[in-house]
């Protein structure tokens, strides 16, 4: 007897059959529902299903009013590496930029006397950076560091060297750190920043970089695309 083919496996096949032969990258933007389902010849409900696994697949996402793109390639990261974000990129084929948003000077809080072992009131340096990778925006990544130390390297490129391989070269090397990764939805202005929806997914990634002697080198706050960068680990 033979097997019928549900309309959902034929749309499904069917959209990602598509892509391949049109050569699709990227950012670009899928036909409407409309065409897809008239070219297809399946109705809109079955459509939108078979849109909707390729979503959660991470094939393609969704825009608010403007339809559906193809997905940006997922950059894969070891949450147990110890480098730093320009470290990591420096060596694979990845066009990665770097823009500083803002740097100043503040007052430590609670958090940051906690995490950088510092009295509360001490001067800290925030260097916040945007990453780009192939001209998107996918991280925003504020550095805090204890301003008596920043002094040492704050005539230093930050938008093209890493940070990790500054303090090395004055004798700071990252030996370790602790970081929590968790899910949530970018504020406003972080929205705005990385060109994400107000529905769409980060990664908010906090943590301390810590010397040999456990002196605390560096507080961090990432905010990341969920659609590019992805994490894995290996259990052992």
């Amino acid at each position: 007897m033979e097997k019928k083919v549900r309309p959902l496996d034929v749309a499904l096949e069917s959209i990602q059959y598509y892509i391949l032969e049109n050569k699709m990258r990227p950012g670009e933007r899928l036909p409407s529902e409309r065409e897809l389902s008239d070219a297809f010849g399946v109705n809109r409900t079955t459509l939108r299903s078979a849109l909707q696994r390729l979503i959660k697949q991470g094939k393609i996402k969704k825009s608010k009013n403007t339809g559906y793109f193809i997905a940006p390639k997922k950059i894969i990261r070891d949450v147990q590496d110890i480098y730093s974000t320009s470290q990591f990129f420096a060596g694979t084929d990845y066009d990665f930029q770097t823009k500083i948003y803002s740097n100043e000077v503040i007052m430590a809080n609670k958090i940051l006397s906690k995490e950088l072992k510092l009295p509360l009131g001490t001067d800290v340096c925030a260097l916040k950076r945007i990453r780009f990778l192939e001209d998107q925006p996918i991280m925003l990544e504020t550095s805090y560091i204890p301003n008596s130390l920043f002094k040492e390297i704050e005539h230093r490129d930050f938008e093209n060297e890493s940070l990790y391989t500054v303090l090395s070269e004055i004798g700071y090397s990252v030996e370790r750190g602790f970081e929590t990764i968790q899910v949530g939805l970018a504020q406003k202005q972080e929205r705005n920043i990385l060109k994400v929806e107000e529905c769409d997914e980060i990664f908010i990634i906090r943590g301390t970089a810590i010397s040999e002697d456990d002196t605390p080198l560096e507080y961090f706050n990432s905010i990341i695309r969920g659609d590019i960068v992805a994490f894995v680990t290996e259990l052992t």
